[in-house]
């Protein structure tokens, strides 16, 4: 429960509700836990919620930094974001390795000192190391900040809506810095960068905005190269059948309603049950999906939709309605 609320807060918009609630600092510390990209999913096996799935850590990639060698460095993926090598991975550990290894066999030297394993480019497709070829890397804290490699190609380098280019590690590292530097959470957690296999590249998002701990409106979201198309759907819980009552109200900025939708709704009732479980500890919490192969993956929980950049306006009836329900 949110303690102190404003005498007027049944008459404040759903974005001025949302903008006290995200800088209440006694309640960030317990958020913090369940916004941190790479903690939460602790979380989430502690829960042991059935049919519930999340992308997996990868350990091993392909290195991207650039070397002469006619070799393919595999290394543990912590290895290729770390300051300390400068983004310069290969280059920093061949030159350690070169000084330090006495053995006479330098490949097996670097896997056995470093938990790096060099293959020959002619021999990869035939290598036994579980190295990941497509995957994304993420930040713990933080939104629409990624890499995406595909193939063992970087396709995007990306921090909120700003592009890089393929090799500009060090340029998105101190973008992820400076705006890590300005969360409310980083008093709670260090910032982590980390890797998960990738589900798929515009993937549809099913989100439920919830509130006192019921699942009340569910927005459907996914891009094409050229359109924003959503969907949003008030829900009905007071009936023995859940109820989704389409809307034609769009949130998202530069959203186009898609009139030829159609909601599969067994699997979203699936999903409303398993917010039950996720979100009954906060007055308000955004929690996300993805529906793959007939399987539902987290994606995460939010507390500030859209980044709190809506004002009343930009909610529009929708906003109304989720305010009337925020009491």
């Amino acid at each position: 429960m949110i303690k102190n609320k404003p005498k007027n807060w049944i008459t404040k918009s759903f974005s001025e509700k949302l903008k006290f609630y995200a800088y209440k600092r006694d309640l960030n510390k317990i958020k913090s836990e369940f916004c941190d990209k790479y903690s939460v999913k602790d979380l989430i096996k502690y829960m042991a919620i059935p049919n519930l799935y999340y992308a997996n850590e990868v350990k091993y990639i392909i290195s991207q930094s650039p070397n002469k060698f006619d070799y393919y460095f595999i290394i543990p993926f912590e290895y290729e974001f770390n300051l300390n090598y400068k983004f310069d991975t290969i280059n920093y550990f061949v030159e350690k390795g070169l000084t330090e290894c006495n053995t006479g066999n330098f490949v097996e030297f670097m896997k056995e000192k470093y938990d790096i394993h060099m293959v020959k480019k002619k021999d990869i497709r035939k290598t036994k190391i579980p190295y990941e070829k497509n995957y994304i890397v993420k930040v713990n804290i933080g939104w629409n900040t990624f890499i995406i490699v595909l193939n063992n190609k970087v396709k995007i380098i990306k921090t909120k809506s700003i592009y890089f280019k393929h090799n500009q590690y060090k340029e998105w590292f101190e973008q992820v810095q400076s705006n890590y530097n300005k969360n409310v959470f980083k008093e709670f957690k260090p910032l982590k960068i980390f890797t998960e296999e990738l589900l798929g590249c515009n993937l549809k998002v099913f989100e439920f905005f919830c509130i006192h701990g019921q699942p009340i409106l569910l927005s459907h979201y996914y891009e094409t190269s050229s359109k924003k198309y959503e969907n949003n759907f008030y829900i009905n819980l007071e009936k023995e059948e859940i109820e989704f009552l389409p809307i034609k109200n769009i949130i998202g900025p530069n959203s186009i309603y898609n009139p030829y939708f159609v909601l599969d709704e067994k699997a979203c009732k699936d999903m409303i049950n398993i917010c039950l479980e996720m979100c009954h500890m906060f007055e308000f919490v955004r929690i996300d999906f993805y529906y793959i192969g007939k399987k539902i993956y987290f994606s995460e929980y939010t507390f500030k939709p859209y980044n709190l950049k809506l004002n009343k306006y930009d909610w529009g009836d929708i906003g109304k309605y989720l305010s009337k329900k925020w009491i």
